[in-house]
């Protein structure tokens, strides 16, 4: 079994729907320390003047964990939906999925894990992913590091771990060798494709899914995974 982790991110990239949608088994890393302004409360999106950033204020204290922190406020998700309309109105697809994510933003949002999940679970089945999904915070694996990845694969029963090329830098190999659990350092060459706006200055990469569920639309499952 092919297990991946990742901490629910905002509208993440399309790299970490590539390991969702190959693993047999998607853990939320949920319980582990918020880093502000990383990926975890903040996204980017290409408009007019090229890309820029969508980000969920939040209220939070040094050392919580991903699923204590809260939402602050409600304006943001007025001003986002705003933003995303100016800048994919006129993309091909994005009629075909605009209600969904008008109606995510439509929803008053108390912690920011529950946001980022619904968003996750939203732009999966977009994509067409339907996979096993698990909680870090409901295995109760711990250790740090190398040792909670290893805690949570032999806890879900992993024999295959799908990791991110940076992330496997810190991975204990012997440990997880002794474990029976063969690393599988993802290669995930960013798909390019057409985007609106600012063509002369090339394809942007690394933007929220969101980029490529309006502009590809169906398509965009296959360009993920044409490696």
């Amino acid at each position: 079994m092919l297990v991946a982790i990742h901490q629910p991110e905002f509208l993440p990239w399309a790299g970490l729907f590539e390991k969702m949608s190959r693993a047999d088994l998607f853990v939320v890393l949920d319980d582990v320390q918020f880093s502000k302004n990383d990926y975890q409360n903040r996204t980017r999106v290409k408009g007019q003047a090229g890309a820029q950033w969508l980000t969920v204020p939040v209220a939070h204290k040094a050392g919580q964990p991903i699923n204590e922190v809260e939402v602050s406020g409600d304006a943001w998700r007025a001003k986002h939906w705003k933003t995303l309309v100016s800048c994919y109105a006129r993309a091909p697809h994005f009629r075909e999925y605009a209600p969904a994510f008008e109606e995510l933003y439509s929803r008053p949002w108390a912690r920011l894990a529950e946001l980022n999940v619904a968003a996750l679970d939203l732009a999966a089945r977009a994509l067409g992913i339907e996979k096993k999904w698990a909680f870090s915070s409901g295995l109760k694996a711990g250790g740090r590091k190398s040792g909670l990845v290893l805690n949570i694969c032999e806890r879900v029963g992993a024999t295959r771990y799908y990791s991110g090329r940076t992330g496997s830098t810190y991975l204990d190999r012997d440990e997880f060798a002794r474990a029976g659990i063969e690393i599988v350092v993802q290669e995930f060459k960013h798909p390019t494709y057409e985007q609106l706006f600012m063509k002369e200055a090339g394809f942007v990469a690394g933007l929220s899914i969101v980029d490529m569920l309006f502009n590809c639309g169906p398509s965009s499952r296959e360009l993920l995974t044409r490696q």
